[in-house]
């Protein structure tokens, strides 16, 4: 019976990771200390009205509330943020003109939130590598964990793209 349960939630957990990048995300409610556990340890974190949970040092109430801001311009269908330090992260879903899509979002993203980089994408490779990130920060990791998943993703916007390979 035990095995079949932990069977059982661990299936679930795959499922919700699954779709969670399909979903939208609710900015609203407070956010409230608990602890919760990740893999064995326990870690301290946030967990918002919607049953996120974030790591307690994550910057959850700026990611939320950007998240929200942006999925309420007309044209974005979806969109994902991670922000650490001076770098955000953003991954839209759209079936606008992504150029002017891409140009809106980076404007309000610079109203909201004030940092020296902004990255919008709309690329769907690009974008489900956010969703992931995203995903991962919210279920409690800590940044430290996935921080090597960030600066790929830097890394991979920033460099050329060569004629003959496709885009990231």
């Amino acid at each position: 019976m035990k095995k079949f349960m932990i069977s059982l939630t661990t299936a679930t957990m795959l499922i919700s990771g699954l779709s969670a990048c399909a979903g939208t995300h609710d900015a609203s409610g407070d956010e409230e200390s608990q602890v919760t556990a990740q893999a064995g340890e326990v870690t301290p974190s946030l967990q918002t009205q919607n049953h996120t949970t974030y790591h307690h040092q994550y910057e959850a109430q700026a990611v939320e509330g950007l998240a929200h801001h942006i999925q309420s311009l007309n044209g974005v269908k979806d969109a994902h943020v991670v922000i650490h330090e001076e770098n955000v992260l953003i991954g839209i879903t759209t079936n606008e003109d992504p150029m002017r899509i891409t140009a809106e979002v980076e404007q309000t993203a610079a109203q909201f939130i004030n940092r020296d980089f902004i990255q919008v994408v709309t690329d769907q490779q690009a974008v489900e590598r956010i969703c992931k990130l995203d995903h991962e920060l919210r279920n409690g990791t800590a940044f430290n964990k996935v921080g090597a998943n960030f600066n790929d993703i830097l890394n991979d916007l920033a460099a050329p793209v060569r004629p003959d390979e496709g885009s990231l």
